[in-house]
């Protein structure tokens, strides 16, 4: 169902099509469309890319860490959307650490995900659930 919704046009869908592309780990431009075929980047060889991360506590106040690992440098980017498909924070990562510490206590209760960018690849994460 979720799917159905993420692949509407975004024009007569609205808001629902943005969060569900969210919670898909979409963007509108990650859509090529050939014939009546729609594709989405972000897969390789027909099958998802791994998550590279994961927040914990979850849930949580506001206060997370990212934990994460990178074998080698690369362009790696975490962002963090809410339950409306708004990037509310972004940061680039590096291969010298670990882990991220993530303060989102000016935002308000409620449904989140995050995913990471890397290397022109989206690796959809997971949700998150701030409870204040």
């Amino acid at each position: 169902m979720l799917e159905f919704i993420a692949y509407q046009n975004p024009y007569s869908g609205g808001d629902a099509v943005y969060g569900a592309r969210v919670m898909l780990g979409l963007d509108l431009a990650d859509y090529i469309t050939e014939g009546s075929e729609v594709s989405r980047m972000g897969k390789k060889n027909g099958e998802s890319l791994p998550d590279p991360g994961l927040i914990v506590p979850n849930p949580n106040t506001g206060k997370m860490q990212y934990i994460y690992s990178m074998e080698k440098e690369s362009d790696r980017q975490l962002q963090i959307f809410n339950a409306r498909g708004c990037l509310v924070r972004s940061w680039m990562l590096t291969s010298a650490a670990n882990s991220l510490d993530i303060d989102l206590n000016d935002q308000p209760s409620g449904f989140y995900v995050y995913r990471v960018m890397a290397n022109g690849n989206i690796y959809p994460g997971s949700k998150i659930i701030i409870q204040k």
